[in-house]
């Protein structure tokens, strides 16, 4: 199973909680049942390396929160997922189709 596959298997085993509609994940709730990550070592920055990755290769969407508050502080900031060389653009949830 490729990467991309892996996690958005993973983001089917989010709960409701780990969410925003049925069809955004947030990138932290994601890593936290990604069962592979364990298996290759991942730390959740590296998780979120590999989700860019991914993104910009077209393998995953990612998309951002616009009604930050919503939410905890403590879930934006656990899924605030930075471009490498354009820091201004922030990521903060996995695209799934339902």
């Amino acid at each position: 199973m490729s990467n991309a596959a892996a996690i958005l298997a993973a983001c089917n085993d989010v709960p409701a909680e780990g969410r925003f509609a049925d069809d955004k994940v947030f990138i932290h709730a994601a890593f936290a049942q990604f069962e592979d990550a364990a298996e290759q070592g991942w730390t959740l920055a590296e998780f979120k390396a590999e989700c860019i990755a991914l993104h910009l290769a077209g393998e995953l969407t990612l998309s951002r929160l616009d009604m930050v508050g919503l939410f905890s502080a403590e879930m934006v900031t656990a899924s605030n997922t930075r471009h490498p060389h354009f820091p201004a653009i922030v990521w903060n949830f996995i695209r799934v189709d339902r």
